[in-house]
Formats: structure tokens, C-alpha cells, sequence
């Protein structure tokens, strides 16, 4: 009865180590597997709170080490798992006697029949495990790679959320609408990218920033930009503005609920814009020449409406990080205050 238990013990551990291979590796979109989501929550729960405790040079250093620890953590936990399996399997079968001189003989392939074999099926397991592990490692560098471009691109124009009327100032200067177009869909393909590859690799979240911009702050600046269009000027927003606005709708909040925060939904945000006048901003793409079509205190609650969507969110997801200004908060804080204050100053 012993034998038969320990079998069934070992067949589970191979079976569900290789069900978890290849839920991680060949599945995207999908909600993470349990070994890469809870080997993430491991690693960041391990470094976070020694972050908050360092300046920001060492503590970029010390979080830049979080994804790394994470993913190789969960290829630790495979191998563990896939090892322990099959010497169970010798154990159970008689073939070895679970002493640790005859399961380190079995594994050095000096045994022979049926330790033998299960000994060969175990390096064969190892050796698929780190090629499976080496795709799933260089997929998920990647799509780090394709999040950092676009935001390099973007802080040669904006570091801050309220640079985002600036860069529709460009476009609307230049008489570029199409090219504002495509712009906004660009960023929504990398919205969408971001919502595939984070969730199903949690540890892509806690890759660090390349460079002064987070990923987090130039999701809000374009998301800003587009929700500035629409307020404003709807007959004029290119086709693509709501597309990039329910890309991020649809990103940011999925992205929190996965590093485990729960925020419900303010009625004004002004996360990134808090010195930020909305006069002044209608005044910035006014000058510049966007065709305004609604009033101050319309475009205020169409703006809020969206951005209310996204940007706590971001916030949140930031803060969680420790990035930038945020990197001393250890909770998110929504910041909201009446449309009469920010609406018609």
C-alpha cells in the first residue's frame, strides 16, 4: 500500500510539473500557472520591503533582481519537482532502496534495470525542462524588449503625465491627424501586447524600467493624450482614439488584480496631473489649434470619465513597484478632489 501511495505521489509531481511546463510555455493571455505566480509573489515579497529602506540607486539595483529570482525560482521548482518524481517512481517500484547512497547511484546511472531506466527518463526530463525553460526565458525577454522600445521613443518627447497635451500640440501644429492615427494605434497594439505577455508571465511585471520613463507613465501620458481628444474634440479624434482608450481600460485594471491590488474605481483621478490646471491644458490644444468643440466643464467629465478607467490603476501598479515618486508609498493613495477645483480653474 506504501509502494502503490508513493507511486501515485511521484506520477502526480511528474505529471503536474510538465502540466505546469507547458501551461507556462505554450499558452499566452491565459491566466498565470500557480508556479509562476506564486514564485513571483515569493521574489517580490522577499525584496519589496528592503526597497523601501534604500535610496534609489541601490534600491534599482536590489529590485532589478526581483523578475530574474522569480523565473528561475519557478525552473527550481520544476526541476525539484520532476526529480523528486521519478525517484519516487524507483522507490516505489523496489528498484532502489530509499537509502541516499542507492538514489545517488540511480542518478549517476550506476544501477541497472528498471533504476536504470527511470534514471534516463529523469536526465531526459531535465534536459526538456531547460529547453522549455530557455524558450519561455527568451520570450519573456522579448516582450520586455518590445514594452522598453516604444517607451524610449516616447520619453525623448514626455516624462510626465502632463506632458500629454503637449504631444497632441505636436501633432495638431503639424496637421498630422493621420499620423496621430497611427500613433495611437501603435500604442494600442503595445496595450494589447502588454495585457498578453504580463499576465500569462507575472514576472514581466516586475521587470525595472530601461529608462528615466516607466512603462507605467508613458501607458498614462498616451492613454492621457487620447482621452484629451476625445473630450475636447470628438468629431476631429482619429478612428484609433477609442481603440488605444479601451485597450487601456482593459490592460491596466487586469494587470493590478494580478499583483493583488484591489481598487475600486474613483470619481475623479488626478494621479500624475495634481499641478496640472485643466484651463491649461484647454488653453495648450486650443493655441496649438485642435478644434475644441465642447465646453470647459464637458470636456472635464468626458476627460475624468476615461481617465478614471486607467490612471489609478497605473498609479497603483507603480506605487506596488516603487517607481519614481511612488517609491516611498507602500499603499496606493487615489487622490480626488471636486470638478468645481479642477474642472473651471
Amino acid at each position: 500500500m506504501i509502494n502503490v501511495m508513493t507511486a501515485v505521489v511521484g506520477g502526480v509531481l511528474i505529471v503536474a510539473t510538465w502540466l505546469s511546463v507547458f501551461r507556462t510555455v505554450f499558452t499566452q493571455g491565459q491566466a498565470p500557472t500557480y508556479a509562476a505566480m506564486w514564485t513571483t509573489r515569493l521574489a517580490a515579497g522577499v525584496l519589496m520591503p528592503f526597497g523601501r529602506l534604500l535610496g534609489p540607486t541601490k534600491r534599482e539595483r536590489l529590485l532589478a533582481l526581483c523578475a530574474p529570482l522569480a523565473l528561475f525560482t519557478m525552473f527550481g521548482v520544476w526541476f525539484t519537482g520532476s526529480t523528486v518524481g521519478f525517484l519516487l517512481l524507483a522507490t516505489a517500484s523496489g528498484a532502489v532502496e530509499p537509502r541516499q547512497e542507492d538514489l545517488g547511484r540511480m542518478l549517476a546511472f550506476r544501477l541497472d534495470g528498471t533504476a536504470n531506466l527511470l534514471a534516463v527518463m529523469a536526465a531526459l526530463s531535465g534536459v526538456l525542462l531547460v529547453a522549455a525553460f530557455g524558450v519561455h526565458l527568451s520570450r519573456v525577454t522579448a516582450a520586455y524588449g518590445r514594452r522598453e522600445l516604444l517607451v524610449a521613443r516616447l520619453s525623448v518627447h514626455a516624462n510626465k503625465p502632463s506632458d500629454a497635451e503637449h504631444v497632441i500640440a505636436t501633432y495638431v501644429r503639424t496637421d498630422s491627424r493621420g499620423q496621430l492615427d497611427a500613433w495611437f494605434g501603435d500604442w494600442a497594439d503595445w496595450l494589447a501586447d502588454i495585457n498578453c505577455t504580463h499576465v500569462s508571465a507575472p514576472s514581466l511585471v516586475y521587470f525595472r524600467a530601461a529608462g528615466r520613463l516607466s512603462w507605467l507613465e508613458a501607458a498614462v501620458i498616451v492613454l492621457d493624450a487620447a482621452a484629451l481628444v476625445e473630450a475636447t474634440a470628438p468629431d476631429w479624434a482619429p478612428p484609433n482614439t477609442q481603440v488605444l482608450l479601451g485597450a487601456g481600460a482593459d490592460c491596466l485594471p487586469r494587470l493590478a488584480a494580478r499583483v493583488g491590488i484591489a481598487l475600486s474605481r474613483p470619481r475623479i483621478s488626478l494621479h500624475g496631473r495634481e499641478q496640472c490646471g485643466f484651463a491649461d491644458t484647454i488653453q495648450t490644444t486650443l493655441f496649438a489649434g485642435l478644434p475644441v468643440a465642447r465646453t470647459q466643464p464637458v470636456a472635464w467629465a468626458v476627460f475624468q470619465q476615461e481617465r478614471t478607467k486607467y490612471a489609478p490603476y497605473a498609479s497603483a501598479i507603480s506605487a506596488r513597484l516603487q517607481y519614481g515618486r511612488d517609491a516611498a508609498r507602500e499603499y496606493p493613495v487615489s487622490v480626488v478632489t471636486t470638478e468645481k477645483t479642477w474642472g473651471t480653474s
